[in-house]
């Protein structure tokens, strides 16, 4: 094992991952690897970008161009900037943390 995912990162498929080697550069030239589940179901993974991030390693890997959420892979992520676009309201980020805000309050006390 070289490496080993910790986290989804963004919107587009990306995975965090710590590195399980002394040898950093091994994936340099990298164009694949094989994934191993949980299950020890393994997977051919074509690497479609990497790059580092502090002491972690970004990899986006082809054929996955989005994170399943919640486990609800019916489920299509989007924003208000998406949705809205120039008509979303200039205060709409102030108002949402406010209601977030009074909701905790109110039923935490």
């Amino acid at each position: 094992m070289v490496a080993h995912i910790v986290k989804t990162r963004g919107l587009r498929g990306e995975l965090v991952a710590d590195l399980l080697t002394d040898f950093p550069e091994r994936f340099e030239k990298l164009k694949s690897l094989i994934g191993i589940s949980s299950s020890d179901d393994k997977r051919s993974l074509q690497i479609e970008e990497q790059w580092f991030h502090g002491n972690r390693l970004v990899l986006k890997f082809a054929g996955f161009d989005s994170i399943v959420p919640c486990g609800l892979s019916a489920v299509e992520m989007t924003s208000i900037a998406r949705e809205l676009g120039d008509r979303a309201p200039a205060d709409l980020g102030a108002r949402a943390r406010a209601a977030v805000r009074s909701a905790f309050v109110e039923r935490l006390g």
